[in-house]
């Protein structure tokens, strides 16, 4: 049985700017379902690399995550890497099969066209998988308007991470209600004034996902912090000092770089909240109940389709409590959803002939 190759977001992270560690979840979950794998570098391949592919390997596993950008212009960094992904899929006839495909777009809808590298590569990829699995109906629609047919919505395979193939309210631990209290995550300091600012006169504990000024602050190192304009815009909306966040941040702040780390320490609470998808998902799959704030069209999709609870950012104000928030936490629909969402992904998999450990679905 020839292994499957795997291309694109890593499990890994690291402490450098603009790492965003819940890609670790994203991209863990892509490799916990395979059998047999090896990653292949996020570079342009060399000759060799292309004759290995070729001949060792079924499948290219393609972690996908936020890969479409409507509107980026033609030099991004994230377009430009499409041109280079397009190069070795196209040197590499095997069929390709993505994981978490998505679009990265404001509530309000996409705010521009689809690069053509984007394009490209999404035509190659098409032509090469039997469906594409997307996070969701917005991304499906943009692919469908460019004349991608055969995109399926599958939300995030993270949702999956316990191999079960049906969850009910057992999945959420007991006793954790005697230890941590309550965990939140944020995206954007300046946009989640009000979010941020109830977390630290409560005292709840944040988990930064690519808060790098804040994790640099915490030791010791102020510079990225004081440099910062989002961090400056959030002083200012929030009416805290620059001593009172530095206060909460040595106390109640944290940022793994080891996903299980992450997940054994957020599983000591009884709640999260807050904007990052993953950040949550990994407290869901620790046992934790959370609740998704909705600031984009991504997060809105995946809520959606996995009928995950929600509250959008515009239903959050000064006055809003924890109460409110746990009351909005109503796991009904994602259970009776999952059962369903877990057979479709597993069958997914199946119909790409990709060989997998996930147990059978129920009925």
């Amino acid at each position: 049985m020839k292994k499957a190759l795997v291309f694109g977001a890593s499990d890994k992270s690291a402490k450098i700017p603009n790492a965003n560690t819940g890609n670790m979840m994203h991209a863990a979950a892509a490799r916990k379902f395979l059998i047999d794998y090896d990653d292949f570098p996020f570079r342009e391949w060399t000759d060799e690399e292309i004759e290995r592919a070729r001949s060792d390997y079924s499948h290219i596993i393609y972690v996908a995550a936020n890969g479409i950008r409507p509107g980026a212009p033609d030099d991004m960094p994230v377009v430009k890497f499409d041109e280079m992904i397009e190069r070795n899929f196209e040197k590499v006839d095997l069929p390709i099969v993505t994981m978490g495909l998505g679009a990265q777009q404001p509530l309000e809808g996409r705010d521009g066209e689809i690069p053509r590298a984007t394009k490209n590569l999404l035509h190659l990829v098409s032509e090469r998988s039997r469906e594409i699995a997307v996070r969701g109906e917005s991304t499906a629609s943009l692919l469908e308007s460019i004349g991608v047919k055969n995109a399926t919505v599958m939300g995030c395979q993270s949702c999956f991470w316990s191999l079960k193939p049906s969850l009910d309210e057992s999945h959420f631990r007991t006793s954790n209600s005697e230890k941590k209290g309550i965990a939140f995550n944020y995206t954007a300091p300046g946009r989640e004034h009000i979010l941020i600012k109830l977390a630290i006169e409560n005292g709840f504990y944040a988990y930064g996902q690519e808060e790098y000024a804040e994790l640099r602050a915490k030791d010791g190192d102020l510079l990225p912090l004081n440099d910062s304009k989002k961090i400056a815009r959030f002083l200012r909306l929030s009416g805290l000092s620059i001593s009172e966040y530095l206060t909460w941040i040595s106390r109640r702040f944290s940022q793994y770089y080891s996903l299980q780390d992450w997940m054994n320490d957020i599983g000591k609470h009884k709640f999260c909240f807050g904007s990052r998808f993953h950040g949550n998902m990994v407290a869901l799959q620790a046992g934790v109940p959370s609740l998704w704030i909705v600031h984009d069209k991504r997060t809105e999709e995946l809520c959606d389709h996995l009928g995950l609870p929600r509250i959008f950012i515009n239903e959050f104000a000064p006055e809003t409590s924890l109460e409110d928030l746990e009351a909005r936490a109503d796991y009904g629909s994602f259970f009776r959803k999952y059962p369903g969402n877990y057979k479709k992904f597993f069958h997914y998999l199946e119909k790409a002939g990709v060989p997998h450990c996930l147990p059978v679905p129920v009925n």
